[in-house]
């Protein structure tokens, strides 16, 4: 008896969507039971399967020797005959200003084929009118609706901004152009820990890349299993 051949969508049930992955060490990993080396593990896993079953997965880590962009490139490539393109690439990864992957060129032409890099890098404050429009008009929409108080009134306080000199990261704004284009580019996000103190930005990254998700109207599935920034998050959803 033959075995029935199983159709491509069945196999990879989520090919054409974009899934983002937020994730980060909380304060209180220990208190979970967890280590950051699992959480560095638990990503690589979570982008290969979600790769194997035909996502897109869009990540805002930078690049180092043995890190968690290059396991997950690695593992990518295996893919790369089946599904990867120039509109539905196997993995997304937007840095902020002045941010590059750290690529030797014979990485970068390997990788190419199956990963959509998008890293700014305009010398004259070009980058900084590069997304004002769009982030402006989300803000004056929430602004509307809830007040300008809170996250919203935080963020709006980046378009009266400065560029900075060549070469250095505006404090606020880079980071959130960063996460607001990756929360544009995505379908759903998925969220999990992330540090409420000692972070970069106007707010913790793993909250305020959940809000733009969510006014963007994109589905945000949190996890509250390592604690931090999502358990805020969760705590906050649940009153």
């Amino acid at each position: 008896m033959t075995t029935p051949k199983r159709h491509a969508s069945a196999l990879r049930p989520l090919e054409g969507r974009c899934i983002g992955i937020s994730i980060a060490e909380s304060e209180d990993l220990a208190i979970y039971g967890f280590t950051p080396n699992a959480v560095n593990e638990l990503t690589v896993d979570l982008a290969r399967r979600l790769i194997a079953l035909g996502a897109t997965v869009a990540l805002g880590h930078n690049w180092r020797s043995g890190g968690v962009m290059e396991a997950i490139a690695r593992f990518a490539l295996a893919f790369k005959d089946q599904s990867a393109s120039p509109d539905q690439p196997l993995i997304l990864n937007y840095l902020a200003y002045p941010d590059r992957p750290s690529l030797s060129d014979s990485d970068f032409r390997e990788l190419k084929p199956i990963i959509a890099f998008d890293t700014p890098t305009d010398p004259d404050g070009v980058r900084w009118e590069r997304h004002a429009d769009d982030i402006g008009a989300v803000l004056r929409d929430q602004a509307s609706v809830r007040g300008a108080s809170g996250i919203p009134g935080a963020a709006s306080l980046l378009l009266k901004e400065s560029p900075h000199r060549p070469g250095d990261r505006a404090p606020g704004f880079d980071l959130a152009a960063m996460r607001f284009v990756l929360a544009q580019r995505c379908d759903v996000r998925l969220v999990f820990g992330g540090r409420l103190k000692h972070y970069q930005g106007f707010a913790p990254g793993i909250i305020e890349e959940a809000w733009w998700s969510c006014c963007l109207k994109k589905r945000v599935v949190v996890c509250t299993a390592i604690g931090g920034a999502a358990m805020a998050i969760g705590d906050a959803s649940s009153t």
